[in-house]
């Protein structure tokens, strides 16, 4: 198995990068020119071959190419423009939209070579990923397949928990999503507009109405765009919201896609700075970039620029160059290209066990396009204009297409069930051991003298079991990223005389709940659980580029109060991700002081927990590949350079205040390491933060902290 960072010699940023092809019949227009074997305008066709071309030379060569990724912005101008065409023609012939034939059309074009890539997909994923990734793996194919994975992608971006999530094999699907949704909703205005138009509307009327409504659609879309990517770039990249506004550009341009000026010397140089617009944007932008926004105006009006001026009768149009067979032949396989591209990129490095190196790269896009044209021919040209596909009732293709997800969606609920099983398994395991007299496990493991023969080919939580984080954050204990209400949560004893405990702080004051809970009934506590992910309990704020920032403050505010009216507290443990609090030292710790000392001076005893060490992005990928052997010396990081952020803030403020802070960090490094697996036990399930399993068995060392 390959590194996890390995998948595309890129930055995270990169892979939330991605675009939709599709393929209609070109409207027609003044301008149109003869038109090709595959019935589509050459210059559609080029600026498919140009958009599918930029993003995956993007995703395999990001450095050299780095805004590739506007491909996206202008293959979803072209399917406005070409499908909004489409629905304009039908309702000037007929007076209306046919909602189901259209939607079974667009179904016959599009899901058979999707839902085959999805399952192939699958089998690739069974056969050659460790099973650490299948859960995620298998929940975004799951909404790839009924084309919700951009909104998954989005709840992803904005997860803390999810961070340190791989690109999955189906990411890419986030726009074919987009352009789903969008195939279900566009119609659905153009028959409103319809019907405001009047039933005896003219043929002028009923456009200037469609127009009317799917401009005021993209205006608004457009501003929501530019504003929601200021505040949230992460989710804006990929929610619906954002993008319509490119379909509709691209379908006002349809609409009205008679050209008002005819001379085609201007047509030329408008074809030719569009051209040069595109270039532009792949050859300059960056995924540093906040996308989309008023940045995507940029690309989105150069692909408007190319359909407007069709193929120009001039010597110096750029006719005889889009019209060229190999830019034809990638027009024509742009979709199945792009569907097959990302599974090929992310999976090859588990089956070579490697990073992807130039030679493989150059394989990689190869062997797309050997699949791609097989997928074309074999599958799309068939069901999409074969005879028997293309005469039959739309409830023949929508019975089809529910049983070809069903196939699908059953093969990955399949895959799911089986790794819950092991989940079950290993925690039934983790759990026996916990339980009986077994020394060395764990934290214990950290004695250099340990051997324990019991424990020999042992690891728990298996690496499969990424869900490991304890009932902090399993029982929905934490508020989400904007919301700064306290959610509640409550553990331990329930005895009227019990001592009542705050835990309070971040996720890294949330990790420790499981090692409380051992002891909380020994000690007869109540614990009372104040958690906010990236939201350390300090007066200092929040590093200014982190999302969440003010929601965050007022959480702390309303924490404050919720302590103070908190009867007969006796103990607050907080703890914090030290990299995302801002200042240095003195000053982080004058932040702690002045939220805890009103606490302290009710005599509130606060324990206040060292940061722990951030380990490798691919640390779980690390062990899962070394887990046969045992031997994880690779997956160890250096304890020099492991701890980030400020140093010392919370063990000055506890001095201050006349509180204790407790280090752990012995349980999890020695003088020089830091370890992975300690005592056959996965210390970490991601880089930040420790396993449920092991915040247990420190639960000894920590009850000794507390006296």
């Amino acid at each position: 198995m390959a590194k996890v960072t390995s998948v595309s010699g890129a930055g995270q940023s990169q892979f939330r990068r991605g675009l939709l092809v599709s393929e209609h019949t070109a409207p027609s227009t003044a301008q149109q020119a003869p038109a090709v074997r595959s019935g589509v305008r050459p210059e559609i066709q080029a600026l498919r071959a140009i958009a599918v071309l930029a993003v995956v030379f993007y995703h395999l060569w990001p450095v050299r190419l780095p805004g590739g990724f506007v491909g996206v912005d202008i293959f979803f101008v072209i399917s406005g423009f070409l499908i909004t065409a489409h629905l304009v023609r039908e309702v000037d012939r007929t007076g209306r939209v046919s909602l189901s034939h259209f939607w079974a059309r667009r179904a016959r074009r599009l899901l058979p070579a999707s839902l085959f890539v999805l399952a192939a997909t699958v089998l690739l994923v069974a056969a050659f990923v460790p099973q650490s990734y299948w859960m995620q793996f298998f929940r975004e194919i799951g909404a790839a397949t009924i084309y919700i994975e951009n909104w998954q992608l989005a709840a992803d971006a904005v997860d803390y928990l999810a961070a340190d999530n791989l690109a999955s094999p189906v990411q890419h699907f986030w726009s074919l999503s987009a352009e789903e949704q969008f195939y279900i909703v566009w119609p659905l205005i153009v028959v409103a507009a319809i019907f405001l138009s009047g039933a005896k509307a003219s043929v002028a009327r009923r456009r200037l109405f469609i127009g009317g409504a799917l401009g005021l659609v993209t205006v608004a879309s457009l501003v929501f765009s530019i504003v929601w990517t200021q505040h949230d770039a992460a989710s804006a990249y990929f929610i619906t919201p954002t993008r319509a506004w490119e379909f509709g550009a691209g379908g006002l341009l349809g609409i009205f896609s008679i050209a008002v000026v005819k001379n085609a010397t201007v047509r030329t140089v408008v074809a030719w700075l569009g051209w040069a617009i595109i270039a532009f944007s792949v050859l300059t932008y960056s995924d540093a970039l906040p996308f989309p926004g008023y940045i995507a105006i940029v690309p989105v009006v150069g692909a408007l620029a190319v359909l407007w001026a069709g193929t120009p009768e001039t010597r110096w149009a750029p006719n005889r160059l889009v019209s060229l067979r190999p830019v034809q032949f990638v027009g024509d396989i742009s979709y199945s290209l792009y569907l097959w591209h990302w599974p090929l990129i992310v999976i090859t490095p588990f089956i070579i066990d490697n990073e992807l190196g130039s030679r493989v790269k150059l394989l990689i896009l190869v062997l797309a396009v050997v699949l791609a044209y097989f997928t074309k021919v074999a599958i799309e040209d068939p069901v999409r204009s074969g005879g028997f596909f293309a005469v039959r009732s739309p409830r023949f293709t929508f019975v089809g297409t529910v049983a070809a997800m069903a196939i699908v969606l059953a093969s990955v609920g399949g895959g799911t069930v089986l790794l819950q099983r092991q989940i079950e398994q290993t925690a039934h395991e983790a759990s026996l051991i916990a339980a009986g007299d077994v020394d060395c496990f764990g934290a214990a493991g950290m004695d250099s003298g340990c051997d324990e023969p019991l424990l020999d080919g042992v690891l728990v939580p298996a690496p499969i079991t990424l869900s490991d984080r304890g009932d902090a954050f399993d029982d929905r204990c934490v508020p989400t990223r904007e919301s700064s209400e306290i959610v509640r949560c409550a553990y331990g004893s329930d005895k009227p005389d019990a001592t009542v405990v705050a835990l309070v702080g971040d996720s890294h004051a949330g990790m420790w709940l499981p090692a409380l809970q051992e002891f909380a009934d020994a000690k007869n506590w109540h614990i009372e659980l104040f958690i906010k992910n990236g939201c350390a309990y300090t007066a200092t704020t929040r590093l200014p580029d982190v999302d969440g920032a003010e929601a965050c403050e007022k959480w702390k505010d309303n924490v404050d109060v919720a302590l103070a009216e908190l009867p007969d507290l006796s103990i607050m443990i907080t703890s914090y991700r030290s990299s995302l609090v801002q200042s240095d030292a003195k000053a982080a710790a004058e932040g702690f002081v002045e939220r805890w000392q009103p606490i302290a001076d009710r005599g509130v005893k606060i324990y206040a927990i060292a940061d722990i060490p951030q380990m490798e992005k691919s640390g779980v990928a690390c062990v899962a590949k070394h887990q046969e052997s045992g031997d994880y010396s690779s997956c160890e990081v250096a304890r020099e350079g492991a701890f980030k952020g400020v140093k010392d803030a919370q063990e000055a403020a506890a001095e201050i205040v006349g509180g204790t802070y407790v280090d752990l960090n012995s349980h999890l490094c020695d003088d020089d390491t830091c370890y992975m697996v300690i005592g056959h036990v996965m210390a970490f399930y991601d880089r930040f933060h420790v396993t449920a399993t092991y915040a247990r068995t420190i639960a000894p060392f920590l009850a000794d902290e507390l006296k």
